[in-house]
C-alpha cells in the first residue's frame, strides 16, 4: 500500500510541530530564585564588574531600578501560543504578537562596610538565566578571593 504524498507531508508537518513544541517548552522552564552571596569588594567595584556581565546575558534586558538594584527581564513566546498561532493561521498570527511570558529577576548590591558587598538575587527567571547569573557571581567571588 502506497500512501499519497499529501498525507506524508501532513504527517511530517505534525511531527515537526510536536518536536518544535517540546523544544520550546523545555527551553522556557522558569525557576524561583532567592539567593545571596557576600563578595570581598566594595559595592562600587562589584557593581562595575557585574553590570557588564549581567548585561551580556543573552535574551535578557537589564534595567537599573534605582542605585544598587537592577532587574533582569526575560520575555518569550509560550509553546501553546506557537501551536495556536500555527494551527489557526493566518488569524493565529495575532496570538504570536499578543502573547508573551515574562520573568523578572532582581539583583541588589548591599554595602556591608568598606571591604564587603552582599549581592541578593530574588525573583523568577528562566533556568538558563538563573544559572548564568549564579555563574557570574561565583566567578566574581573566585576572581577576588584572597590568595
Amino acid at each position: 500500500m502506497v500512501l499519497p504524498l499529501g498525507s506524508i507531508a501532513v504527517a511530517a508537518a505534525l511531527v515537526l510541530l510536536v518536536v518544535l513544541l517540546v523544544l520550546v517548552s523545555v527551553s522556557s522552564v522558569v525557576v524561583t530564585v532567592n539567593d545571596e552571596e557576600t563578595l570581598p569588594l566594595d559595592q562600587a567595584t562589584v557593581e562595575r564588574l557585574a553590570f557588564g556581565r549581567l548585561g551580556s546575558i543573552s535574551g535578557v534586558t537589564m534595567t537599573q531600578v534605582f542605585p544598587g538594584q537592577v532587574s533582569l527581564v526575560s520575555r518569550w513566546l509560550p509553546g501553546w501560543a506557537l501551536l495556536v498561532g500555527l494551527l489557526t493561521f493566518p488569524v493565529g498570527l495575532l496570538v504570536l504578537f499578543l502573547v508573551r511570558n515574562e520573568a523578572v529577576l532582581h539583583v541588589r548590591f548591599l554595602d556591608d562596610g568598606e571591604t564587603a558587598t552582599t549581592v541578593q538575587v530574588a525573583g523568577r527567571a528562566r533556568k538558563r538565566v538563573a544559572l548564568d547569573v549564579g555563574e557570574i557571581f561565583d566567578a566574581l567571588a573566585l576572581e577576588e578571593a584572597p590568595r
